[in-house]
């Protein structure tokens, strides 16, 4: 009986090694599978999914999931706007998902368009209100004192429980950038006005936008404030006299109501005083200084008790 089993015993570690045996001839003689092509970098597809991939942030395992779509040249599916003819689509991206921007849906749109930055602003403004937008409240709605040049120049709108954010920046000669970023939800159009304007000092909604002759470049430094008065601050890097640029921004402040009540020119220094309404005056100065730029300043005071 022992010599029967281990008769069987030989008789399976040798078909073992036979079978072993084989096998290893058989992949030695079989073609190697060839290794997969590398992917062409010129392949839009795979262009599309890195952007993608990209554009989708990363979260970590039981975090909301998003996921970004590109549309190249177009608008969002679901942006129902007319845009002015002088708008130029480069393309949108979406994000969808559990995730998505401030509580819901979000995109970002890149346009271009000619004009100067008050033109491009007050263009997507009508279109955006023909859409059913509306300017966000106070602050946020509506641009005071000198605006930026160099910086992005910024308006949001609101329209139900979504909010749009138009930015615009100096591009090409002529040619703005824009952006349009569209979120679901937070943002200044949940806010009530009235508690937003008692943030800031009285006076600021006094104050109107102003903006830089063209092809002069603007920084904007501030918006001092204090009790009964506002006032902001800029620099202005171009070669025109201050007596110039003062009768330029003097031209704004009379189309928004100002009354000038004094005023000159004495070298380097141009200024000017108006009249606001029945309590509130305001004072505008250009300084030329040594370093070739021009200091720019606008402010309005009020002497009677403010609230």
């Amino acid at each position: 009986m022992r010599r029967h089993s281990f008769f069987a015993i030989v008789l399976f570690l040798s078909i073992s090694l036979l079978t072993t045996a084989a096998l290893a001839a058989t992949t030695a003689t079989s073609p190697a599978t060839p290794p997969a092509a590398p992917p062409s970098p010129d392949d839009p597809a795979l262009v599309r999914e890195l952007a993608e991939r990209l554009l989708t942030p990363m979260f970590g395992p039981g975090s909301p999931q998003i996921v970004a779509t590109l549309y190249p040249g177009k608008l969002p599916p679901d942006l129902q706007v007319t845009l002015p003819s002088s708008a130029r689509v480069v393309g949108s991206v979406t994000r969808t998902g559990t995730g998505a921007k401030f509580g819901g849906p979000g995109a970002d749109v890149v346009l271009d368009m000619s004009g100067s930055t008050t033109d491009v602003l007050a263009s997507l403004h009508a279109s955006l209100v023909a859409a059913g937008w509306t300017a966000a409240p106070v602050p946020y709605g509506t641009p005071r004192g000198f605006q930026a040049t160099v910086s992005p120049v910024s308006a949001p709108f609101c329209k139900a429980e979504s909010w749009m954010n138009v930015s615009v920046s100096g591009g090409e000669e002529g040619v703005r950038d824009v952006r349009l970023s569209v979120n679901g939800g937070g943002g200044p159009c949940g806010v009530s006005p009235a508690p937003m304007q008692k943030q800031f000092p009285p006076g600021m909604d006094k104050l109107p936008a102003l903006y830089a002759p063209k092809g002069v470049a603007l920084t904007a430094y501030g918006a001092p404030g204090g009790p009964n008065r506002w006032g902001s601050e800029a620099v202005a890097n171009t070669t025109l006299s201050a007596r110039d640029l003062e009768g330029h921004f003097a031209a704004q402040l009379r189309s928004a109501g100002w009354s000038r009540t004094a005023g000159g020119a004495d070298g380097p220094l141009a200024w000017s005083t108006w009249k606001v309404d029945a309590t509130w005056t305001g004072f505008l100065s250009v300084l030329e200084s040594a370093s070739g730029t021009r200091e720019l300043s606008v402010r309005v005071m009020s002497e009677a008790p403010v609230r």
